[in-house]
């Protein structure tokens, strides 16, 4: 998904899927200075 910047800030949309059910977020905001992260790099495809 593409990244974007508004007002600032690194932006991206993000969807996820559990047990067959789908949210959509349109404005993730995408921490790069994080130290954790909930989405697993080896699983998000």
């Amino acid at each position: 998904m593409p990244l974007h910047i508004e007002d600032g800030l690194l932006l991206t949309a993000l969807r996820l899927t559990h047990r067959g059910k789908t949210i959509e977020f349109r404005r993730a905001l995408v921490d790069t200075g994080s130290t954790g992260t909930i989405v697993s790099v080896d699983l998000a495809g």
